[in-house]
């Protein structure tokens, strides 16, 4: 078997078993309603930054871009539920987003850029996927 040659890669905050478990049992709620495809539980996390596929020889890059970064301690509630036509996703989030999650996704950001990374250059908009391909709830 050989190496793969690039790697789909992104940086994310994975929550405790217990947020994911609670994400999961409300995944299933919406799943009556909207169908789709269920996150697995598993899968569950917030991104950070996506960056797409990257060299297998580039990994090492990415750690370090990732290690030079120290953020800040903050907590947010998940208080907000939606649904994105356009990819018929639904999702939870916050409706605040701490300044520290901004801070920690602008210095990755910033990060990859000086080492010459391409990334999702769309404004951040902080989510947890619980649903692909779903209807609209209603």
């Amino acid at each position: 078997m050989t190496e793969a040659r690039s790697h789909r890669v992104f940086f994310a905050l994975w929550p405790d078993n217990s947020v994911r478990d609670a994400l999961h049992r409300e995944a299933q709620r919406l799943h009556r309603n909207c169908g789709g495809r269920m996150m697995r539980r598993e899968n569950v996390h917030l991104t950070l930054v996506f960056i797409g596929d990257v060299a297998a020889g580039r990994l090492d890059e990415l750690r370090s871009v990732a290690s030079a970064i120290a953020g800040r301690a903050f907590e947010f509630v998940l208080d907000q539920l939606g649904y994105w036509r356009h990819n018929r996703i639904v999702w939870a989030a916050p409706q605040t987003v701490p300044g520290p999650l901004r801070e920690l996704v602008a210095a990755l950001e910033s990060g990859l850029k000086q080492a010459g990374f391409g990334f999702d250059r769309r404004p951040y908009a902080p989510h947890i996927t619980l649903l692909r391909d779903a209807r609209e709830p209603r």
